[in-house]
């Protein structure tokens, strides 16, 4: 949602020169829309076809490169061994 907002709003920076015939705000709202429009197509190419572009670029170079930030150290202590289970109470018949 915030790529679709951006690009209405940065829209009207880039935008061409205002025609002399069209009032300012006529001209803000239509760069918006314009803007959004461009917002939306730029997200919805990243979701559809960028992400599995990604994925497939991303597991070929997996194979051959290190790719995690941080890595656990092992602990040199044992892990304890689970407590015994509760004790049953006599049942009295």
């Amino acid at each position: 949602m915030a790529v679709v907002l951006w690009g209405g709003a940065l829209f009207s920076f880039i935008a061409n020169a205002r025609p002399t015939t069209m009032q300012q705000h006529v001209w803000i709202v239509r760069n918006f829309i314009v803007g959004t429009i461009i917002g939306a197509i730029a997200w919805a190419t990243h979701r559809l076809v960028l992400k599995r572009i990604e994925g497939l670029i991303g597991a070929k170079l997996a194979d051959g490169f290190e790719t995690t930030l941080f890595k656990k150290e092992p602990s040199d202590a044992k892990t304890p061994p689970p407590p015994p289970p509760p004790p049953t109470p006599p049942t009295s018949k």
